[in-house]
């Protein structure tokens, strides 16, 4: 059962301020003790009443509009590219191919 921030709250008073048992506390909120024992110690620790997290994924990534752009400019300057090593290719070409297969990744 997904817990409310409320039911969260209410965890946390009666494990914390009542000094229930965690076992009597995930009775009555038809939970396992794991997630009482995890809600107790985080309010612990960081002596806030913890919030559960948004549902949902997170938004992609934003990527400038001249991307494309950049990286042409980028390729075209230091002369790169993603080619095939000629020297692999003329080793394939020149030897058995199946015996350099396991050998030449390309």
């Amino acid at each position: 059962m997904k817990l409310k921030d409320r039911d969260l709250e209410a965890v946390v008073l009666r494990v914390t301020k009542y000094k229930l048992p965690t076992r009597i506390v995930a009775l009555q909120f038809k939970i396992s003790q794991r997630p009482v024992h995890q809600i107790a110690r985080l309010s612990k620790t960081t002596g806030e009443i913890p919030k559960n997290r948004r549902p949902g994924r997170r938004p992609y990534a934003v990527y400038p509009v001249d991307l494309r752009a950049e990286i042409i400019q980028a390729k075209l300057n230091l002369d790169l590219s993603a080619s095939v090593n000629p020297y692999s290719a003329i080793l394939f070409n020149f030897f058995n191919k199946s015996f350099l297969a396991k050998f030449i990744y390309f």
